[in-house]
């Protein structure tokens, strides 16, 4: 039998991985659609070019999806936890965590200066790791009474503060989508059509108009701050928005469906909206739940 490192027995590793059942229905369940998809494209009147550049790019993410749910899996022992996926393994030890983030179906673990995230999502009709509860207990039981204990002492509220993070790969593929249609649908189209005029330069500036909003938004986000201080928090960002502990009443949990979720916390007289991507986003929920007393309710983010 193995031994630990304190000299007795060591345990097992707890293995976590998707249904046997999921793999199954999204296998066939795949094959019944590119089949599908495939006659359908092959008897349009589209040029077979196209066809069958559709059909390559369907069939690619149709694998990487089978090839993802087979593969992956979480597994939990004394040293750690490993959440291995087809694009690889990320390992994080029990002493290297420094943050977590734990709701009904969520669960994020941060390493050192968050470069290290291992993150889990419970989905629906067998679509996450099973059991996800056992899994979530087991890390829980391994890193909440550590960091609570840390995060429980004034010391570390004092000159803490955490940026909010960048712009999102996901974020990043929706403005190079939304340009690649503006482009399209603007400018490629009526050039081959020969039919570019006002209207369409109307079009065109409207939609760039629209798309540099957000854009402009989003980066100016990146700009903001979250300072801790020992009666409460402040976001910086030109300004400065105070919410003082004994002044939250409510927190809007907003589980992700496809982006990455947020905190909404509200006070008297202002909100201030904290993304879960930003590294300091479990402290601040654990002080703000704990300090504050508010109100909890949840919802979903997309």
């Amino acid at each position: 039998m193995s031994q630990s490192r304190t000299g007795g027995p060591k345990t097992q590793p707890s293995i976590f991985r998707y249904p046997l059942a999921t793999q199954r229905l999204v296998f066939f369940s795949s094959i019944l659609s590119l089949g599908t998809i495939g006659v359908v494209l092959w008897t349009s009147p589209s040029s077979s070019v196209f066809a069958v550049g559709v059909l390559l790019c369907l069939v690619a993410g149709t694998l990487y999806v089978n090839l993802d749910i087979h593969l992956s899996e979480v597994r939990v022992d004394e040293e750690g936890v490993a959440q291995r996926s087809v694009l690889g393994t990320r390992v994080l030890r029990w002493t290297e965590v420094e943050e977590f983030l734990s709701f009904s179906r969520l669960l994020i673990l941060r390493g050192p200066h968050g470069k290290t995230q291992v993150r889990l999502f419970r989905g629906d009709f067998g679509f996450s790791l099973e059991p996800f509860g056992q899994m979530r207990d087991l890390i829980l039981a391994r890193v909440q009474p550590l960091l609570w204990e840390k995060w429980g002492s004034k010391e570390v509220r004092r000159q803490c503060s955490y940026p909010y993070p960048p712009i999102s790969s996901l974020q990043a593929v929706g403005y190079l989508v939304a340009m690649s249609l503006i482009t399209m649908f603007f400018v490629i189209a009526p050039l081959q059509g020969d039919v570019f005029g006002l209207e369409q330069a109307v079009f065109l500036a409207a939609s760039l108009l629209a798309l540099g909003v957000f854009l402009i938004r989003d980066c100016r986000k990146m700009r903001r701050r979250i300072v801790l201080r020992e009666d409460g928090f402040q976001e910086s960002n030109g300004g400065t928005k105070l919410l003082r502990w004994e002044e939250i009443t409510d927190v809007l949990v907003k589980e992700p469906v496809f982006g990455s979720g947020s905190l909404v916390v509200s006070g008297k007289q202002s909100k201030v909206t904290i993304p879960m991507r930003m590294r300091g986003s479990g402290e601040l929920f654990f002080l703000v739940s704990t300090l504050g007393k508010p109100r909890i309710t949840y919802g979903h983010e997309l």
